[in-house]
């Protein structure tokens, strides 16, 4: 998705965000900026390098590899979390691997182990407001 895209819904467009940094790498290149867009849950990653060499699935960032490689104004939702506490806390060293040649790799490996919000519930209960 383009940055045009992704900011022409209303609720990401008035929405507040949550910064990740703007310094990520994937396989060297970026930066990448990634937010949390808080009416959305969706943590966003922008790409605001220059054009980036596409990566080959499998080759050490797993379904992001795919993913990204789309140019310098490329969106990529690497998932939704409601709950921005757990997101912190699930992302606790985020600063440490931003640098990093596929830090971009390693905070989407996070996301991806973080709890779901509604299994936290238990059978039975009532839902979140």
């Amino acid at each position: 998705m383009r940055l045009r895209e992704f900011y022409d819904d209303p609720s990401r467009a008035s929405s507040d965000e949550v910064d990740f940094g703007s310094e990520w790498r994937t396989r060297g290149e970026g930066p990448w900026k990634v937010v949390w867009v808080e009416a959305t849950g969706e943590i966003a990653a922008f790409n605001s390098g220059r054009p980036a060499t596409p990566v080959a699935p499998g080759r050490g960032l797993g379904a992001l590899g795919a993913m990204l490689g789309g140019g310098p104004d490329e969106v990529v939702i690497l998932g939704v979390h409601d709950d921005i506490d757990t997101l912190r806390a699930g992302l606790t060293g985020w600063e440490e691997h931003m640098a990093d040649e596929n830090g971009l790799a390693w905070l989407a490996e996070r996301v991806d182990e973080l709890p779901d919000p509604g299994a936290e519930a238990g059978p039975g209960a009532e839902p979140r407001d």
